[in-house]
């Protein structure tokens, strides 16, 4: 098997198995040095109304998120001003927006990208936010990429909530922010390095590939954000386990890249809740687990891409009432993926990719990507139980 980025997979393992026991008993660590860290910071914050709502798992994931990408991003973001960033704003909105103009739109994003967000992979860290208006910028440039509007969504009510703080108060906390995330970072590659050893070989590889591409940011992310994701997926599932379970419907939601056609081009009609899957070929994943549905009990769905569910304007349209969702996904967008559904009111689980491989950003021809059956009938086992108790 050809491998791109990551891949759970790893030390020659024929299935992803041991990759999700290591993912949990990590999550378990991260929680308990996040505790250590910053219970603090969690029990002011969560007397502010934007906070209050949120469990102090998903509290620990959003001030990770905020660490991570500050001390990723933090240097290119002071370098945007406010028309470039409008620009990119309102590009992104239109992509969104009006499918028609989204080919041009997706053009023109690529060249706004990389003249105006200069994004580098260096490894170097930088400081820490020196005070709140780098916070604004570097939620400004995240908002500006169009890669990260559920994290842009939280990271603004932590930027209100900060604001409400006296600034000595606000650099101590992102100071700690800041700590507990290059911890992560350091230990995450400890523990999950030897799911992404290829990343950084794979960025150094493609660093011209992308240029002038709408995914140049997206595909030149960062190793830790790819733990980032594995263990924020793991959360989210533990997170949204329990409104999962009381759903009466059930959707596996899957990606494109999985078909694995018997012709040149998958045979199937339609995506969301128009697909049918023909079944021309025993080896595509899509149409083994179509087969599976009754037994499953849930119904496959595909979709061309996480986009491809934001652009929906109400959720009945794809989903209907009662419905929980099983979503699979590249590492890459397991949290965005994640809130996503969240905000549109659909309990989920996740399910990644055991690898990635689709042809839109990571292959010239595309490589069929799979799941982790196991783990899949570990979350229908719970559905069973609850099935049976209802």
């Amino acid at each position: 098997m050809e491998r791109i980025t990551y891949s759970l997979r790893e030390q020659c393992q024929i299935y992803s198995d041991q990759y999700y026991d290591c993912i949990s008993t990590f999550t378990d660590e991260v929680l308990t040095e996040a505790r250590n860290r910053l219970t603090p910071i969690i029990q002011i914050a969560h007397n502010h109304q934007d906070q209050e709502n949120n469990s102090q798992v998903e509290t620990i994931l959003e001030l990770l998120i905020l660490g991570t990408l500050s001390d990723v991003y933090l240097k290119e973001a002071l370098n945007i001003n406010g028309m470039q960033y409008r620009m990119l704003k309102w590009v992104t909105e239109m992509r969104q927006k009006y499918k028609q103009l989204k080919p041009a739109m997706s053009y023109l994003k690529g060249i706004l990208s990389k003249q105006f967000l200069s994004y580098h992979t260096e490894l170097s860290n930088m400081t820490p936010i020196q005070n709140m208006s780098q916070l604004h910028k570097l939620i400004r440039w995240l908002e500006a990429t169009g890669e990260f509007g559920s994290e842009v969504k939280r990271l603004k009510a932590w930027e209100r909530y900060l604001k409400t703080l006296p600034y000595k108060d606000t650099l101590i906390m992102l100071e700690t922010i800041l700590s507990f995330a290059r911890w992560f970072e350091r230990r995450s590659e400890e523990i999950l390095g030897q799911y992404t050893a290829y990343v950084n070989q794979y960025l150094h590889k493609s660093k011209n590939k992308y240029n002038r591409r709408e995914d140049i940011i997206f595909c030149n992310r960062r190793r830790v954000e790819y733990h980032l994701n594995m263990v924020g997926a793991e959360i989210m599932n533990r997170v949204f386990r329990e409104d999962f379970l009381k759903t009466h419907k059930r959707i596996l939601l899957l990606p494109i890249c999985m078909t694995s056609p018997r012709y040149l081009k998958c045979q199937s009609e339609g995506f969301g809740k128009d697909f049918k899957c023909k079944a021309c070929s025993k080896e595509c994943m899509v149409n083994q687990l179509t087969k599976l549905e009754k037994g499953l009990n849930f119904r496959v769905m595909v979709v061309l891409h996480e986009s491809s569910i934001s652009a929906y304007n109400r959720k009945d349209t794809l989903f209907d009432s009662h419905t929980g969702v099983i979503g699979v996904a590249c590492i890459l967008n397991l949290i965005s993926g994640g809130w996503m559904l969240k905000d549109m009111g659909i309990p989920a689980q996740c399910v990644p990719l055991d690898y990635c491989g689709c042809k839109k950003h990571w292959h010239d021809k595309g490589i069929p990507t799979c799941i982790n059956f196991k783990k899949l009938q570990e979350i229908n086992k719970v559905l069973s139980a609850s099935t049976n108790t209802r």
